[in-house]
């Protein structure tokens, strides 16, 4: 199962998770957990600030873009692009 932790200052979340996922792991046999880094490695600094998550990305993209399977060469580009609201706001799609 693939997990992707909200951002945080710091990385703590991502720490947290991975910490999770590990106890998890050993106490439920064959679970296997894969904490994703994609946030932790491409977000800004503001959006680790927000404590925004993998959601706050996603409403921002046009679902067409999946279905067509456009969004492989297209997600790390907007991933620093788009403006991220405040945790919480309702965000309107650009």
């Amino acid at each position: 199962m693939f997990l992707f932790p909200d951002l945080s200052n710091e990385g703590k979340a991502f720490e947290l998770w991975i910490k999770k996922a590990n106890q998890i792991q050993r106490r439920l046999q064959r679970t296997y957990f894969k904490v994703s880094d994609l946030l932790e490695r491409l977000a800004p600094k503001l959006d680790k600030k927000k404590g925004n998550d993998l959601a706050d990305y996603l409403i921002k993209l046009d679902w067409r873009l999946f279905r067509n399977q456009c969004i492989k060469n297209t997600v790390a580009s907007h991933l620093h692009e788009m403006p991220i609201g405040v945790k919480g706001e309702k965000s309107v799609a650009v």
